[in-house]
């Protein structure tokens, strides 16, 4: 698209955060992102896919979060966004823009400095497809196992997503055939990472 502008946006954002103790930290955080030309993607008047830029898109939302750290290795955090969008255009919300999203994160150490267990558990709510349709809410878990140092710098990840097998999806896309994308069962993978 030879007309496709830049986008620019303009942001505001208001942090809150209150340390309750040495071990568990607080945080509020509200923002409000107006977007001018946001880049979009569209089907043209003879059904090509191309690029075009939206007149103006605003999102608002609030944050909330509590993090914990303890001496022993302990590791916790949960979090809560709630974020509305809107097309100036359409008057409507947009497409893959959950309106909830919760985070919950756990990491305990099985011995200390060297094998630690994580669990993380995340909701999204139900989110708008481009055929105005809707996913699923949707909860999925994954737990992983981390041994640090195998070798010096060589690091071992072992980890079970997507846990309790949760049936969801993702919108799709212009170039999708399908509205909503289903997502992997539950899986196991294994991870080798080596810092130089």
């Amino acid at each position: 698209n030879p007309l496709l502008n830049p986008e620019t946006i303009k942001t505001y954002e208001a942090v809150l955060e209150k340390y309750f103790s040495k071990n568990l930290h607080g945080s509020i955080s509200g923002y409000y992102y107006k977007i001018r030309d946001l880049i979009d993607q569209t089907t043209d008047a003879d059904g090509w896919i191309m690029f075009d830029n939206l007149d103006e898109v605003t999102a608002r939302g609030v944050e909330m979060a509590l993090d914990t750290k303890w001496d022993n290795g302990i590791r916790g955090r949960i979090a809560h966004s709630q974020v509305q969008t809107f097309n100036k255009t359409t008057r409507s919300s947009l497409a893959n823009s959950p309106r909830h999203m919760v985070n919950f994160n756990l990491i305990l150490p099985v011995i200390k400095d060297t094998l630690f267990a994580g669990i993380e558990t995340k909701y999204t709510s139900k989110r708008k497809t481009l055929t105005s349709d809707h996913t699923n809410d949707s909860v999925v878990t994954n737990l992983t196992l981390t041994y640090e140092n195998v070798i010096k710098r060589l690091e071992l990840q072992v980890g079970i997503f997507n846990l309790f097998d949760e049936e969801y999806g993702h919108p799709g896309f212009a170039e999708h055939v399908q509205d909503v994308i289903e997502q992997d069962g539950r899986t196991v993978g294994v991870r080798l990472t080596y810092r130089f």
